[in-house]
C-alpha cells in the first residue's frame, strides 16, 4: 500500500511507509481520503509526510496549500503535534485563490493548542464551515483562534472568523476585531454592517454604527434591505434612526422585500419614512404582497394614498387569483377601479387553471368577468384540462359559461387527458349538442 502523487508530468512519487493511495489532479489537486482511513492515520508521520510533499512539489504553496491540505491539517490538529503545527504555520497562502475558495489548514492545526473537541474538527469542510462550527459550539475557543490568526498574520483567515462572529452575534469577538488595527470593518463594501444587519444582530449593528470607519450606507444600502427582507424589525429600527441610511435606495428594495416576505411591522416602519415610495415600479410592493397572500400588508399598502389600487395591468388581482388568495381578491374587488377582466380575463383563467374554486366563485360574482374569453382560452377548458372537478362544477353552474365554447374545447381536453369525472359532468350538461361532437365521443 502506498501514496501516489501525480504531478504535471504524470510522474509517480511512492513512499512505502505511508498507508493509502492519494490521487492528485493536475490543476486544483483534489484530495480523496477514505473516512475510515482518517480515523487510523498515524498522526506523528504527518510532519515527515508534508516535508516530502514540499520536496515533490517545488511550488508547494500554489499546488498544495489549498483544498488538498485540509484533511491532513485537521488530523495534525487533533494529534496535538507541535512539529506539525510549526510546519503548517510556515506554509504561506495559496496563490491565485481567494480565502472563500480555499480550505486552509493552518488555523485548524492551531486548534491543537486550543483544546477543542474532535467533533469540531470536520474533515473536508471549508474554513467558512469550520469557523461557523467554532462560533456555534466553542465561542471562547473562537476568540483564542482569532488571536492566534492575527498573531501569525493570517488576516485572510482571521476575517472569516470575524464574519462568523458577526453572523452569530458574538459581541466580544467583534469588539476584539474592531480594536485591532489590522482589521477594517469598512473593507469589502462594509461587509461588517451588512452581515450583522442581514442576520439581525442588533447589538453588533449598534456597535458598528458608532465606529467612524463604518460607512453606514453600505453597498446601495444593502444592510437595511436585507434586514427588512429577513424580518429583523429591531435592526431595521436602528438603521432607520441613522439619517445617513436611505431606506428608499435600490428602487425601494427594502419595502418590496418586506412586502414580499410578509413582514408587516417592517412595512409599517418603512411607510413612516418619507424617502420610501410604496408605489415604486408600478406598485410592486402591492403585487408582491398579493402574490404571496399577505393580506394585512395588502390592507396597509392600500390605506396609503400613494398606492394605486390599479397597478400595472391589474397584476395584483391576477397574482392573488393565480395563487388562490381569496381574501385578497375580495379586498381588491371592493374597489370599482380594479377590473378583474383585465388582460383578457386572466384572473379567472389562472384561478381555474390552478384549481382555486373559492377564487373562481368570487370572480364569477362580478358581472365584468367573462369566463368564456376566447383569446387566451376559456376558463372551463383549462379547468377540464387539469381535471379540477370542483372548478368545472362551479363554472357549469353559471348560466353565462358556455360548455361548447371554442369548438367544445373543454370536452376535448377532458377526453384527451382521461379526466372521466370531468367528462361526465360536461356530457350531462343540457347545453351540449351531441350532434356537434360527431363521433368524437364513443364511451
Amino acid at each position: 500500500i502506498h501514496l501516489q502523487v501525480q504531478t504535471r508530468r504524470d510522474k509517480d512519487f511512492v513512499w512505502p511507509e505511508t498507508h493509502a493511495t492519494f490521487p492528485f489532479g493536475y490543476s486544483a489537486a483534489a484530495l480523496v481520503l477514505d473516512s475510515d482511513f482518517l480515523l487510523h492515520w498515524d498522526y506523528h508521520s504527518i510532519p515527515r509526510f508534508l516535508e516530502k510533499l514540499k520536496v515533490a512539489f517545488r511550488d508547494f504553496n500554489r499546488y498544495f496549500s489549498s483544498s488538498v491540505t485540509a484533511s491532513l491539517f485537521i488530523i495534525a490538529a487533533s494529534s496535538g503535534d507541535d512539529a506539525a503545527l510549526e510546519l503548517l504555520a510556515a506554509c504561506g497562502n495559496s496563490v491565485g485563490a481567494t480565502s472563500t475558495e480555499v480550505i486552509h489548514g493552518i488555523p485548524v492545526a492551531a486548534l491543537s493548542k486550543l483544546a477543542l473537541p474532535k467533533y469540531s474538527l470536520l474533515p473536508f469542510c471549508s474554513f467558512w464551515e469550520f469557523a461557523d462550527q467554532i462560533l456555534i459550539n466553542q465561542p471562547d475557543s473562537a476568540l483564542r483562534l482569532a488571536i492566534f490568526l492575527l498573531s501569525v498574520n493570517r488576516i485572510d483567515l482571521s476575517i472569516i472568523v470575524f464574519r462568523s462572529a458577526l453572523r452569530y452575534g458574538r459581541l466580544e469577538i467583534v469588539k476584539f476585531y474592531l480594536a485591532d488595527s489590522q482589521v477594517c470593518p469598512s473593507d469589502s463594501n462594509n461587509f461588517a454592517i451588512f452581515i450583522a444587519s442581514q442576520y439581525g444582530q442588533t447589538e453588533i449593528v449598534k456597535l458598528l454604527l458608532k465606529d467612524c470607519r463604518v460607512n453606514q450606507i453600505n453597498l446601495n444600502n444593502q444592510a437595511i434591505i436585507y434586514a427588512a427582507k429577513n424580518g429583523h424589525t429591531e435592526t431595521v429600527k436602528i438603521l432607520l434612526a441613522d439619517p445617513r441610511i436611505d431606506p428608499g435606495d435600490s428602487q425601494d428594495d427594502a419595502i418590496r422585500k418586506a412586502s414580499e416576505n410578509g413582514h408587516t411591522e417592517i412595512v409599517k416602519l418603512l411607510l413612516r419614512d418619507f424617502r420610501v415610495n410604496p408605489a415604486v415600479l408600478n406598485n410592486s410592493p402591492l403585487s408582491l404582497a398579493s402574490n404571496n397572500g399577505h393580506t394585512e400588508i395588502v390592507k396597509i399598502l392600500l390605506a396609503d394614498c400613494r398606492v394605486s389600487w390599479v397597478n400595472y395591468k391589474n397584476r395584483s388581482i391576477i397574482n392573488a387569483a393565480t395563487y388562490g388568495h381569496a381574501d385578497i381578491v375580495k379586498i381588491l374587488l371592493a374597489d370599482s377601479k380594479v377590473n378583474p377582466a383585465d388582460e383578457n380575463n386572466s384572473a379567472i383563467l389562472w384561478a381555474s387553471l390552478s384549481g382555486h374554486a373559492d377564487v373562481v366563485k368570487i370572480l364569477l360574482s362580478d358581472p365584468r368577468v367573462d369566463a368564456n374569453d376566447s383569446e387566451t382560452g376559456n376558463s372551463l377548458a383549462v379547468a377540464a384540462q387539469r381535471g379540477h372537478v370542483s372548478v368545472v362544477k362551479l363554472l357549469l353552474s353559471d348560466p353565462q359559461v358556455d360548455p361548447t365554447a371554442n369548438n367544445n374545447s373543454a370536452i376535448r381536453y377532458a377526453l384527451k387527458n382521461e379526466h372521466r369525472e370531468v367528462l361526465k359532468l360536461l356530457l350531462e350538461d343540457s347545453r351540449i349538442n351531441f350532434e356537434d361532437l360527431g363521433d368524437r365521443i364513443e364511451t
